[in-house]
């Protein structure tokens, strides 16, 4: 691990990783996406979430006609999926 990066080793076989809340950043993207097979545009919006020591950020795809904006549509999808997953 390099420096720069803010884990810490506290002990046999203990990893103390910093909370998600302060190094995670979160980005929204909403467009208009025609599928070869779909008879009309869909919105899609994108959620993308950067964290601290990953390389690779994970980004979401979310077909939906929800008229919110894009944060919201995540937000209501996320909690939905919470509460249907237990």
């Amino acid at each position: 691990m390099s420096s720069g990066q803010s884990c810490r080793f506290s002990g046999p076989y203990k990893w103390r990783f910093p909370k998600p809340h302060l190094t995670q950043r979160n980005g929204y993207k909403g467009f208009l996406y025609e599928a070869v097979s779909w008879k009309q545009a869909r919105r899609v919006v994108v959620k993308v979430e950067f964290f601290c020591g990953e390389l690779f950020p994970r980004v979401g795809f979310i077909v939906t006609n929800l008229a919110l904006d894009n944060r919201a549509v995540c937000a209501s999808t996320t909690s939905a999926a919470r509460r249907n997953n237990g």
